[in-house]
């Protein structure tokens, strides 16, 4: 018989952009930006959110969204995109300050055929150790490839995602102080 075609978005969907990529008004992010699901949020502006994943590859995986219901890049315009990627090195530099990790991934998937399964735009921040691993009872099995690390992926442990969660946020204050002040240094340094 004939093969029926890969789906380019969730089922029963429709398009939505050049992919075919529609948005998913039932994804799993929408409960918690609406305040009706728990997560790990680490930042939360006016346009993005970032929680840890509860099915993370990593200690410290990341999820960074924006507020807006777009399911791919391709549904974000300029002004949205500045908007939450300007979050991301900051994000980045917090998680690398908190987790002591030696490497950082920073993927997003759009569509099926790029493996992504929630379809609402995400950015994955998934830090990377010298040892390679993903939590304690795995570390003696040494450097994961990223497919290794996706069948390796374990629940988030609770107890250990409340601290990082509240270090990671730590470190993005401290990191915002620091932001200000330089650019107040910076100011004051070319002043007449």
């Amino acid at each position: 018989g004939a093969q029926e075609p890969m789906r380019r978005g969730p089922p029963g969907a429709g398009n939505s952009n050049a992919l075919g990529v529609a948005y998913d008004p039932e994804n799993p992010f929408l409960p918690i930006l609406a305040g009706d699901a728990s997560a790990y949020k680490v930042l939360e502006t006016e346009h993005a959110v970032a929680f840890l994943d509860n099915m993370p590859l990593t200690r410290g995986h990341c999820l960074l969204i924006p507020k807006a219901r777009v399911a791919t890049v391709l549904d974000l315009d300029a002004t949205g995109a500045a908007a939450v990627l300007r979050e991301l090195p900051r994000l980045a530099r917090a998680l690398v300050e908190a987790t002591g990790c030696q490497g950082m991934h920073v993927m997003q998937n759009n569509g099926a055929h790029a493996m992504q399964t929630v379809f609402h735009l995400h950015f994955h921040l998934v830090p990377r150790y010298s040892d390679g691993s993903i939590t304690s009872f795995l570390a003696s099995r040494g450097p994961r490839s990223i497919e290794e690390l996706l069948r390796a992926r374990a629940p988030l442990d609770s107890a250990d995602a409340e601290a990082l969660a509240a270090e990671v946020r730590a470190c993005l204050e401290r990191g915002g102080a620091d932001e200000a002040r330089s650019k107040l240094e910076a100011a004051a340094a070319g002043a007449p």
